[in-house]
């Protein structure tokens, strides 16, 4: 969906029925944060995301159908992907909400004039997804760590290649969250 074209939502739609959603993109970073977070059971974490864009679950609302309403509405109209269950995606992580908010708040001072630490500032959460996606690779502390983590070792030809990209790698590594994020080489 076109966010020019069309606007940006203030409700979600559950069964054809209008369900108005927190939209700020202070509410859409926490929820970001707790679909990441592979310590967070999924009954807690769909509690969570329930009570950040709805203040909990409206009376006569389906748990299930709002709950899919309201990844829809993270994902910014895309379809929420049928994974057997799971919210995360295997591999190493490139970003971080919790880790990178610093890079984060500094890039949107920085580039748009924006400060996103402040409570007062509202910015729709598809308005703020659209910003950070047009963060510049090349001058962005968050899009050059991002790229740095992305990249793969062998990439590189050179050995000297590989132990400058593995020295980046390991100044902008995310802290693991687990057993199996501590074993991923950086």
């Amino acid at each position: 969906m076109s966010i020019i074209g069309h606007g940006l939502p203030s409700a979600v739609d559950v069964g054809g029925r209008a369900v108005p959603i927190n939209t700020s993109h202070h509410c859409g970073v926490r929820v970001g944060a707790i679909l990441d977070d592979p310590t967070v059971a999924d009954p807690v974490a769909r509690a969570a995301v329930l009570g950040n864009y709805f203040g909990g679950l409206p009376a006569g609302a389906d748990a299930d159908a709002l709950f899919e309403a309201a990844i829809r509405f993270y994902r910014r109209g895309e379809p929420v992907p049928k994974r057997a269950g799971k919210r995360r995606r295997p591999g190493p992580r490139v970003f971080d909400w919790e880790a990178d908010a610093g890079r984060l708040v500094a890039d949107f001072q920085r580039f748009y004039g924006l400060d996103t630490t402040d409570p007062s500032l509202h910015i729709h959460w598809w308005r703020f997804v659209a910003l950070f996606d047009g963060l510049p690779g090349d001058t962005s502390q968050t899009m050059q760590a991002v790229g740095v983590r992305a990249r793969d070792l062998s990439d590189c030809g050179s050995r000297e290649g590989r132990q400058l990209l593995h020295a980046q790698k390991k100044a902008v590594a995310l802290p693991p969250r687990t057993a199996a994020e501590v074993t991923l080489d950086i």
